[in-house]
């Protein structure tokens, strides 16, 4: 696994008060939840597009592209991707996923930390960070990234090579 780190430069309005997605790359004109923000700050920062992010399905394409990267943060779904346990989901995720690269983020005010993975760091991550939640509306079972957490940094921080 390895580290960046970096200040984010990107222009960007965050309103605390909306309900919903609060982040906004161009001017209010539409927001942004938290895990699409980070995607724009990772191209932002790579001198990519970054004011639009794609629905990519994980079989068939990565957020950053140029990387074969996914990108991950705080609270997200692995993928759209159902199932019955944590194990068959992962399973049948790394099966069928396009991606080469993750990239797990955290962001403290304008800091932001990237921990690169590999498929084997990656699946190791989730084993120790991922549960399963049932999709809204539904009663179908994916598996979502827990909330960042000091243990869950920690534990990042002691995996860098």
């Amino acid at each position: 696994m390895k580290k960046h780190e970096y200040t984010n430069t990107m222009p960007y309005i965050y309103e605390s008060e909306r309900k919903g997605s609060k982040y906004s790359m161009d001017n209010g004109e539409s927001f942004k939840n938290h895990g699409e923000f980070l995607e724009s700050v990772a191209k932002f920062h790579r001198g990519l597009e970054y004011l639009v992010n794609p629905a990519t399905s994980y079989d068939t394409g990565s957020d950053i592209e140029e990387m074969s990267a996914s990108v991950k943060s705080s609270n997200a779904s692995l993928a759209c991707l159902y199932g019955n346990s944590k194990e068959q989901i992962i399973e049948e995720y790394f099966k069928n996923v396009h991606s080469t690269l993750w990239i797990f983020m955290v962001d403290i005010d304008e800091q932001i930390i990237e921990y690169h993975m590999n498929a084997e760091e990656f699946r190791e991550f989730l084993n120790e960070w991922a549960t399963t939640a049932v999709e809204s509306g539904s009663h179908l079972t994916k598996v979502r990234i827990k909330k960042t957490s000091g243990k869950m940094v920690k534990w990042l921080e002691e995996k860098i090579a």
